[in-house]
């Protein structure tokens, strides 16, 4: 058989380059959108995990001493302890307060902590029987929201975190 009609030229049409590069463009969009989602429920995990940590060192801590460390001033309320933006729960007395330097395996810095994302501990005014652990929470389910745990071991989202 003999054909004469036989193309000799290889290559792609530039519409198919165009429709290649368009579904390229398409799935790389869909990528980074679902990635930012993830990052910001990871956050929400390690954040639960930190408030998880921190009740363990606190019930430590009240089982040696009998009642749960003072705050620290900061922020909103005079008893509220919080520091914002390169801070963590108890930086201020970090040197002096056992809970710092016998009960915790490191400072636990919300991993935004910016001055509307942070960690904040609160007790009851003097008497430091009962305490609040809260964090602030950025996924889109709950975006605005705090993850609030107590001496109780109760944890739950609440659409905020009022001092005891």
């Amino acid at each position: 058989m003999h054909y004469t009609s036989m193309r000799k030229e290889r290559g792609f049409t530039l519409i198919e380059l165009l429709v290649v590069i368009a579904i390229i463009g398409y799935l790389s969009v869909i990528g980074i959108v679902s990635l930012n989602g993830a990052r910001e429920n990871a956050r929400d995990a390690r954040r639960k995990s930190d408030l998880a940590q921190l009740r363990l060192a606190l019930t430590l801590y009240h089982d040696a001493n009998g009642a749960y460390p003072a705050t620290v001033a900061g922020g909103g309320a005079a008893d509220l302890s919080y520091v914002a933006a390169g801070g963590s729960i108890w930086d201020a007395d970090a040197a002096t307060n056992p809970i710092v330097t016998e009960y915790l395996a490191g400072r636990f810095v919300d991993p935004v902590n910016s001055s509307t994302v942070y960690y904040s501990y609160d007790t009851d005014n003097g008497v430091n029987s009962k305490y609040r652990l809260c964090a602030v929470l950025e996924s889109p389910t709950y975006a605005g929201k705090f993850v609030v745990s107590d001496e109780t071991g109760d944890t739950s989202i609440q659409s905020s975190c009022s001092a005891l």
